[in-house]
């Protein structure tokens, strides 16, 4: 499996985050901007995943440095109705962008 699409699918491991307007900017493709963790981040992608889940994935933004600890890139999913971080199963320098 490529690293890039490695992702947990343990719920438990998993972060809610409120993202207003996530399913009207997922349906329209439209590119939005969401603060994470002190960080400000760009859709990049909205798609459908395997299991049938929307899903945005975010870059950090041009002109953010990245500071040891802050992701490059986070993918959200919506699952029960919540929009959860999905954290990487595998990291490395190329799925992490750098």
């Amino acid at each position: 499996m490529h690293s890039s699409l490695a992702y947990s699918l343990a719920p438990d491991k998993e972060l809610a985050i409120n993202i207003p307007k996530a399913n009207l900017y997922h349906d329209t493709k439209e590119s939005f901007s969401i603060r994470f963790n002190g960080y400000d981040y760009k859709a990049i992608k909205h798609y459908i995943s395997a299991t049938g889940n929307k899903c945005i994935r975010f870059s950090l933004q041009d002109g953010e440095t990245t500071p040891s600890g802050a992701q490059r890139k986070v993918t959200t999913c919506q699952r029960d109705g919540q929009w959860r971080v999905i954290s990487p199963l595998v990291a490395s320098a190329t799925a992490q962008g750098e």
